[in-house]
């Protein structure tokens, strides 16, 4: 596990890396923006399952309708982000290359979202480490392929495009390989009518997943309307820390996803509070160390990985790297609350800072440009953080003590 999320946590610093060495600023800055596309994609065909699977301990609904409910969430993203596309290349906004550019980089995180389903079934069976060995086969085959096509100086296109495809393939080999040994008879029952129930059940967890991803890249998209590609390429640069915080600290907690719903269902909310007060913690230190490294190691290494000169975007560095923080501590906190099964409180929460974020950008990205895009991002997080704790802090506060009542209820029954 701790090896797959440090390949994923690295994956597109390392392409970002090589593209930025071999191929223009603007080609560089397509990737950026088309990388957090992909992943806003990713996110809407997940559609906030994986920690619902994995807590949903007394098996509420089989794997098949996971599975087929995961097949109409990516056939019907897939379609969105397509049509977006086409919009944009129709308008002039986009040319064919960008528009096939990030076609392929969506499709290719699509992958991820459909393994997700399967991966999640060996952790709701206790078997975390299976799916994580399968995803590392799967994040090294795709980065090492996308490396090497790049190292050759094929098109860019071509090189996702590949990527893309062969990486599909390898998808489809690994997740056959366990498949059988795992599902059980009764993982295969199937209604639609719990089909659908589950796809409205989660919904409002796809749309506050959805949303955090959306207002995690806001400035990325501000960025590519209002600013040039360059400013892009140079805001993922300066990101790429932040982001890897946020990477990180989820190998620390993806183990205790499974833990907290046993919590939850045993009522033992004392051990839940444990598990956050650690989590919340963890995210602290990391941040801290990463301040500290980043602080006086930074922007060298970031002149040195990119190959161009950061050194006058110190502030919008660290700005970006306390958001990476807080930004990690939000995407912890929807695991206890979806745990509790709150998660509507998460979407109205999502929703408004969405709100509030939207407005703050088209004030900052213009007027302050890469300046205003880093602390847009910051103030995104600190907001969307202090939201979700407080709402975890009532919630559990709540929970507690109508345990308690109902507890010495049956003791004065007895």
């Amino acid at each position: 596990n701790t090896i797959s999320g440090m390949i994923n946590a690295g994956q597109s610093a390392v392409i970002l890396i090589l593209v930025s060495h071999v191929y223009s600023l603007a080609e560089a800055g397509m990737f950026s923006i088309g990388y957090a596309m992909a992943l806003l994609g990713m996110t809407l065909a997940r559609y906030g399952q994986r920690n619902f699977q994995v807590t949903d301990v007394s098996g509420e609904y089989s794997f098949a309708e996971y599975r087929n409910s995961r097949w109409v969430t990516v056939i019907v993203t897939t379609l969105l982000m397509t049509g977006y596309l086409v919009v944009q290349w129709a308008t002039g906004k986009y040319n064919l290359e960008k528009l096939l550019l990030i076609f392929f980089l969506c499709l290719w995180r699509q992958i991820d979202a459909m393994e997700d389903v399967y991966y999640g079934m060996y952790q709701q069976k206790g078997r975390l480490d299976i799916g994580a060995k399968r995803y590392s086969e799967r994040l090294i085959f795709s980065t090492g392929l996308f490396c090497l096509l790049i190292f050759l100086k094929v098109r860019f296109l071509i090189v996702v495009a590949t990527v893309a495809i062969l990486s599909c393939l390898a998808a489809m080999f690994l997740i056959q390989k366990d498949k059988s040994n795992l599902i059980s008879e009764n993982d295969n029952r199937c209604h639609s009518s719990h089909i659908i129930r589950l796809l409205v059940v989660c919904l409002s967890l796809c749309v506050s997943s959805t949303l955090a991803v959306y207002i995690g890249n806001l400035p990325k998209y501000f960025i590519d309307i209002f600013l040039e590609a360059s400013v892009q390429a140079r805001f993922g640069y300066l990101i790429m820390p932040a982001f890897v915080i946020m990477v990180l600290s989820m190998v620390i907690f993806q183990p205790i996803i499974r833990d907290m719903g046993e919590a939850v269902k045993e009522c033992d909310y004392k051990r839940l509070s444990y598990y956050v007060t650690r989590q919340m913690l963890l995210i602290v230190v990391l941040t801290g160390v990463v301040l500290l490294a980043g602080g006086t190691l930074g922007i060298p290494v970031l002149n040195l990985l990119y190959h161009v000169d950061l050194s006058s975007y110190w502030r919008e560095f660290m700005i970006l790297l306390v958001g990476g923080g807080f930004y990690a501590v939000s995407q912890f906190l929807i695991v206890p609350i979806v745990s509790m099964r709150w998660q509507n409180d998460i979407a109205v929460i999502y929703i408004l800072v969405t709100v509030i974020a939207v407005i703050l950008g088209l004030y900052c990205v213009p007027k302050f440009e890469l300046w205003g895009a880093s602390v847009l991002y910051l103030l995104i997080n600190v907001i969307l953080s202090a939201m979700l704790l407080a709402d975890y802090l009532i919630r559990i506060c709540v929970l507690r003590k109508v345990w308690k009542k109902s507890e010495e209820g049956e003791y004065e029954k007895e």
